[in-house]
């Protein structure tokens, strides 16, 4: 249990620590903590074009041709999975040719291997995920288990 006095000094302080308050603030705080981008809320991350996400999406979708809206969805996840796949080939390349580029850099090229093994594991179980059916986060509208029970 805290005293009185301790309680109003953290009420106090709570007052100067609110973070961003904007929109814009948010965003920008956002990626903060952003390391490869494989368990972001956002497919598209900083550094990756939107456009080109699109056209690949709009591709996939095209060449799958979902018949409802539970093709679609499971088709999004399809589309998710492929960018973020995409992403990690791009990513274990560019650390390969860091690793050998920076043989004077002993400490850097450890620190990229450990990367990559995590990126590995990561990888590994996220493809583990995406091949298993899951639910939706969100029903996109009210009745939406009756509409697809029969």
């Amino acid at each position: 249990m805290i005293s009185e006095k301790q309680l109003e000094a953290n009420r106090k302080n709570a007052l100067h620590s609110t973070g961003p308050r904007t929109a814009e603030g948010k965003a920008i705080v956002s990626g903060n903590a952003l390391r490869h981008g494989f368990r972001s809320q956002r497919i598209v991350i900083d550094g990756e074009c939107a456009d080109e996400y699109n056209d690949f999406r709009n591709e996939l979708i095209a060449r799958l041709a979902p018949a409802d809206i539970l093709e679609t969805m499971l088709a999004d996840c399809a589309v998710a999975g492929f960018w973020r796949l995409c992403r990690a080939g791009r990513m274990e390349t560019e650390m390969l040719e860091m690793m050998q580029s920076s043989d004077r850099h002993d400490q850097a090229a450890t620190d990229l291997r450990d990367t990559i093994g995590q990126l590995k594991r990561l990888l590994e179980k996220r493809i583990a995920a995406d091949s298993r059916p899951t639910p939706p986060r969100r029903l996109p509208f009210k009745g939406f288990d009756e509409a697809f029970s029969a």
